[in-house]
């Protein structure tokens, strides 16, 4: 589940990149899968979320956080399988070789909109809360030194946005924490509901993905969207819930 990379040619000041094709990236597939759902078919959701995880598995069993982690950059492959991409934010994590201490170094910046301490840490609609939890003077209230628990989180805002059948500027309108701090349930309920929304309330989405994605486990995905990322399912954990909701075969 991971992008194959085959070499690069240097073209002057240039390198080209040779990677496998892939047919499109997650973004593409994505009211695809909100129709399987209104047919109450999650088959599909359940294969592309398992490779998404397993990609993210295989980097922490090697040290690696992507630190990107979005639908953008996931590609499907032309065997049919899902393949992480853009490793460019990527880095070895604590106590390894190659190790960067992520975003520190910008902190003096962070009432900047959106916050210069976020620079290094990927996509503002995914990152862990984390990255904005700070004090009045700029510190960070939770260790940050260790960015793994990041990715996780960010999979499982990938995983609303492929259950939450709106626009997804509106679900990214009610993620995104900005400076002062607020909990996901706190933003995304004050989305809900409107006549079109399958998801009468938040309560309602969460157990439609735990029905569906996690073997009916409670509370399972607020584990992975936990805002304490000490506190956070690990990705092996994910990996061993789909895979057992997989042979389970819930849903169609």
């Amino acid at each position: 589940n991971i992008i194959k990379y085959f070499g690069h040619v240097e073209n002057r000041n240039l390198y080209l990149i040779i990677l496998e094709y892939g047919t499109g990236d997650l973004d593409k597939y994505i009211p695809t899968l909100h129709e399987n759902h209104s047919n109450n078919n999650y088959k599909d959701t359940r294969s592309i979320v398992l490779g998404m995880a397993k990609a993210l598995l295989h980097l922490k069993e090697m040290n690696i956080s992507h630190r990107d982690i979005k639908p953008g950059n996931y590609i499907m492959g032309v065997d049919g399988n899902v393949k992480l991409i853009d490793f460019g934010l990527s880095t070895k994590c604590p106590g390894t070789d190659g190790y960067e201490k992520s975003g520190v170094q910008f902190s003096a910046d962070i009432f900047s909109n959106p916050p210069k301490a976020l620079i290094n840490q990927g996509t503002i609609f995914y990152i862990g809360p984390e990255f904005y939890d700070m004090d009045g003077e700029g510190n960070y209230k939770q260790n940050i030194g260790n960015t793994i628990p990041n990715d996780p989180f960010a999979l499982g805002i990938c995983i609303l946005q492929f259950f939450y059948d709106k626009e997804p500027t509106r679900l990214r309108n009610g993620i995104q924490y900005g400076i002062n701090f607020q909990s996901i349930e706190k933003r995304l309920n004050k989305n809900f509901p409107t006549p079109t929304d399958k998801y009468v309330n938040l309560e309602e989405l969460y157990k439609a993905i735990n029905t569906h994605l996690f073997n009916g486990t409670p509370e399972f995905i607020q584990g992975i969207l936990n805002e304490d990322s000490e506190e956070r399912i690990s990705i092996e954990d994910v990996v061993k819930k789909l895979e057992e909701t997989n042979l389970g075969g819930v849903g169609k």
